[in-house]
């Protein structure tokens, strides 16, 4: 029998459509601590790592093009700032982690 996150049909048509095969893949890719927080251009250090390091277009299945994945890590930073901004205002800075990333990405 399948493993549970097998059973997962949308989240695995969900990494297929970034050229990834598993959940462990992408967790590979990310969850370096020094990823956490934003860049100096206002996105995230795991927009720039996926761009990097995931297949290029059209390749491995890959349909997300790099602008898509920008304009969706602009949303998730905009809303994770709106989220937290006043828990930020009480202490230090609250970033996603790569997990949380990751599920609010594929969302």
């Amino acid at each position: 029998m399948a493993g549970f996150s097998e059973q997962l049909v949308l989240a695995q048509w969900a990494l297929s459509q970034l050229g990834v095969e598993d959940w462990a893949q992408v967790s590979k890719l990310l969850r370096a601590p020094e990823f956490e927080g934003w860049t100096d251009a206002g996105g995230t250090h795991f927009a720039e790592q996926l761009v990097l390091r995931l297949p290029k277009l059209g390749s491995h299945g890959r349909t997300v093009p790099n602008d898509l994945l920008r304009d969706y890590d602009s949303s998730i930073v905009r809303h994770w700032k709106y989220i937290t901004r006043n828990r930020n205002q009480q202490g230090p800075t609250v970033y996603p982690l790569y997990f949380q990333y990751i599920a609010l990405l594929l969302t």
